[in-house]
C-alpha cells in the first residue's frame, strides 16, 4: 500500500481517488440496476439519446445512477494514472533503495549479505576491466561510477552491524540474567552467531581490499572488527595468520594470510595520514560549521 500512503501514515491523493471512486461506481451500478436497466455500456448510451433514438447533446437525458458512475469511474482511472506515476518515479529517483529493499530486513541472513557484497564486487571489477581495455585512465576517487556499489556496500555494512550488535546484546543479557538453554538450542546459537561474525569479517576484508580510500566504508568496517573483535574463531584466524607467515621462510607462500591483523591496521595508519595531509580549515569555515 506504498503508493495510496505516504510514510507518515497519511493517505495519497491517489489513495483518496480510490476510496471515493470505488463507492460511488458501486452506488450508481446499484442505482441503475434499480430500474430495471441492462448493462452500464446501455446506460452511457441511453444517457445521450434523445426521444427519438438519436444521438444528440442537446437531449442530454441522464438516467438515475449515470452520474455515480461516471464519477467514479473518473476516480478510479485518475486515481490509477497516479498510482502508475508514483511508482515510475520511484524506480527512476531511488532505482537502488527500490530494488534492494530486501538488505535492511530482519529475515535477512548474514551470508546473502556476503555474497550481495561479493556480486557487487565483481562487478565493479569486471566494469573496471572494462574500462582499462578500452583505453580509460583508472579514476582513484570513486566516482560516480563507484557510487551505486559503495551505497549497497555501506548498507550491507550496516546491516551486518546491526545483526551482530543484536547477537552481543543477547549474549550478555543470558549471562547477566544467569538463564539456561538446552544444548541443542545453545548450539544452533553459538554456530549461527559464529556464521553471522566470520562473514562479517570476510565483508570487511574485502571491503578494506577493494574501497581502502572512502572514508565511510573504511570506518564502517574498522567499527564491525572491534565489535566482532571477541569471537574465539576470529581469533584463531588472526594466530593461524601470524604463525603462518612467520614459518614461511623457505619462499613459499603463507597457507592462510586473509585475516591478518596487517590489513587494518595499514588502513588506519593509511586514514591518519590523509588526515595529517588535509588542509586544515580556515577560521570561517569552522564558523561555519559550528
Amino acid at each position: 500500500m506504498g503508493v495510496l500512503t505516504n510514510s507518515d501514515g497519511s493517505v495519497k491523493v491517489a489513495g483518496v481517488l480510490i476510496t471515493i471512486g470505488l463507492p460511488l461506481l458501486s452506488t450508481g451500478y446499484y442505482r441503475y440496476g434499480q430500474q430495471g436497466g441492462g448493462d452500464t455500456g446501455q446506460l452511457l448510451t441511453r444517457a445521450f439519446e434523445n426521444e427519438e433514438g438519436h444521438s444528440s447533446m442537446s437531449f442530454f437525458r441522464p438516467q438515475s445512477g449515470y452520474f455515480e458512475l461516471v464519477a467514479g469511474m473518473a476516480a478510479i482511472v485518475m486515481g490509477s494514472v497516479l498510482c502508475c506515476s508514483s511508482i515510475r518515479a520511484s524506480k527512476d529517483d531511488n532505482g537502488v533503495d527500490e530494488r534492494n529493499c530486501w538488505i535492511e530486513d530482519k529475515s535477512t541472513k548474514a551470508e546473502q549479505l556476503l555474497i550481495e557484497i561479493k556480486r557487487v564486487l565483481y562487478a565493479t571489477e569486471k566494469s573496471e576491466g572494462e574500462n582499462r581495455d578500452g583505453g580509460a585512465e583508472p579514476d582513484e576517487t570513486n566516482g560516480d561510477d563507484d557510487a551505486d556499489a559503495i551505497s549497497i556496500c555501506f548498507r550491507c555494512l550496516g546491516a551486518l552491524t546491526n545483526q551482530c550488535a543484536k547477537s552481543q546484546k543477547r549474549k550478555s543479557k543470558k549471562i547477566s540474567s544467569g538463564g539456561s538453554v538446552d544444548a541443542t538450542t545453545a548450539t544452533k546459537q553459538r554456530t549461527d552467531d559464529d556464521v553471522l561474525e566470520t562473514s562479517s569479517q570476510e565483508a570487511c576484508y574485502l571491503l578494506l581490499k577493494h574501497f581502502p580510500r572512502n572514508e565511510k566504508i573504511v570506518s564502517s568496517c574498522l567499527f564491525l572488527l572491534a565489535l566482532i573483535s571477541k569471537n574465539d574463531t576470529i581469533r584463531q584466524r588472526h594466530n593461524t595468520t601470524r604463525t603462518s607467515a612467520a614459518a614461511d621462510d623457505d619462499g613459499t607462500p603463507p597457507r592462510h594470510n586473509n585475516y591478518g591483523l596487517e590489513t587494518p591496521i595499514t588502513t588506519i595508519r593509511d586514514a591518519l595520514r590523509r588526515a595529517k595531509s588535509a588542509p586544515s580549515p580556515t577560521e570561517d569555515e569552522e564558523h561555519s560549521a559550528a
